[in-house]
C-alpha cells in the first residue's frame, strides 16, 4: 500500500520517492527475511534486531530483560534503578560478610 504512495523502505527507514517502489520494497523485504533466517539459524537474531530497527520514532526504546518488555523511557529508568539497588544491596551484603 505504501509503495503506491511512493514510500520506499531502506535499511535506514522509509524514504519518499517519485515512483512506485513496489519491486524494490519486495527485494528489500526478501533480503531482510533472509538475514533474519540466517540469524535465527546462527543464534544471532538479538544482535540483528538491536542493530537494525526501522522506526518512525527516534525515541523508541525497547529492552527485554528478565522476561519483561520495557518500551518507555520511564520503564527503562525504573528497571535501571532496580538493578542499581540490587547491586548496592549485594555489595553491602558482601561487605558485611567480610
Amino acid at each position: 500500500m505504501e509503495s503506491a504512495s511512493g514510500i520506499k523502505y531502506t535499511m535506514f527507514g522509509r524514504k519518499k520517492v517519485d515512483h512506485d517502489p513496489l519491486e524494490e520494497n519486495l527485494a528489500f523485504l526478501h533480503s531482510v527475511m533472509e538475514l533474519c533466517a540466517d540469524a535465527i539459524k546462527s543464534g544471532t537474531l538479538r544482535d540483528i534486531v538491536e542493530k537494525f530497527q526501522v522506526s518512525s520514532k527516534g525515541d523508541d526504546v525497547t529492552i527485554t530483560w528478565d522476561g519483561r518488555r520495557l518500551d518507555s523511557r520511564e520503564a527503562v529508568m525504573e528497571w535501571l534503578a532496580e538493578v542499581a539497588t540490587r547491586r548496592a544491596e549485594d555489595a553491602a551484603g558482601a561487605d558485611a560478610r567480610t
